[in-house]
């Protein structure tokens, strides 16, 4: 669970899960689980901190990203390379916005469909 911002109503964390074919998958892992005030957001935008054929490539940046408070996790692509992916974003212009943030770490991250 990652703490995202400050709302009128509190704190707003997001929970992410994983990846469902439809929408009704999702209903029904929420209602199993008992997530009752869950929310599906199709998230089409991701932050791509760094890419590289092996995970420990990865670790000084992802390091880097959380000693700095940012949730980084390594993913593996398709063609068994790796990449350092900070976040899931529903509009590109949240994911832009991160994009401006990281690089001021001296990051060269960038912004790519999920």
């Amino acid at each position: 669970m990652v703490k995202i911002n400050e709302t009128a109503n509190g704190p707003w964390h997001r929970v992410f899960s994983k990846p469902f074919r439809t929408e009704e998958e999702a209903t029904l892992f929420m209602s199993t689980h008992k997530l009752y005030n869950a929310a599906i957001l199709h998230s089409r935008w991701e932050l791509i901190a760094a890419s590289a054929d092996f995970p420990e490539d990865l670790y000084q940046t992802q390091k880097v990203l959380q000693d700095n408070n940012y949730d980084a996790c390594i993913v593996r692509n398709n063609n068994s390379t790796h990449k350092l992916v900070v976040g899931a974003f529903v509009t590109l212009r949240e994911a832009k916005r991160l994009e401006t943030e990281v690089n001021k770490l001296g990051i060269k991250a960038r912004v790519g469909l999920r």
